[in-house]
């Protein structure tokens, strides 16, 4: 039994930074996102955000995985799309976040500034140690896409999956 209680616990914790990183974002607070928990899974984020929504199985870096896209809501007032790979939350993903605070004066200057895959626009501020990849317009700095994951050292970030992707677009043409 205290092996239930145990687990109980650390569900509880692990939901609550989740809920917590949720809430920072929805008041547009860098600062309170927590690196994602190695140990996250779907219990947590259903504890955290909830249910409602259905995942959808589509691959992430070529491995299968599930998208589990939130409307906007109280505590994602621009929404996000969470996905889980074998049951483990691995990234969260937030379109134009309404960060209330420049990124420079709330968290830092970034630990290296990369490339951005989204375009010429754009360039990717890497935060390894706070699990967060910025996607910034150059020049003004506005956040266009918002990326947490779990925490790691730079060496890592620099060459993850996430920081070295290109987005394309198909042009579909109707006849």
């Amino acid at each position: 039994m205290s092996d239930d209680l145990g687990r109980s616990d650390r569900d509880h914790i692990i939901a609550a930074d989740l809920r917590r990183s949720f809430d920072a974002l929805s008041r547009g607070d860098l600062t309170g996102w927590l690196p994602l928990s190695l140990d996250a899974r779907r219990r947590h984020l259903e504890l955290a955000v909830g249910s409602s929504v259905e995942p959808v199985s589509t691959p992430l870096f070529g491995q299968p995985a599930e998208a589990w896209r939130w409307p906007p809501s109280s505590h994602l007032p621009t929404g996000a799309v969470v996905w889980l790979q074998r049951d483990q939350v691995v990234l969260v993903d937030i379109d134009n976040p309404d960060v209330t605070v420049p990124v420079t004066e709330s968290i830092g200057p970034p630990d290296e500034v990369m490339w951005s895959g989204l375009g010429r626009l754009y360039e990717q501020w890497l935060y390894p140690t706070r699990g967060l990849v910025a996607h910034v317009t150059r020049g003004q700095h506005r956040i266009r896409l918002l990326l947490g994951l779990e925490a790691m050292t730079l060496d890592v970030m620099r060459v993850a999956p996430i920081t070295t992707m290109t987005v394309t677009r198909v042009h579909r043409f109707r006849a």
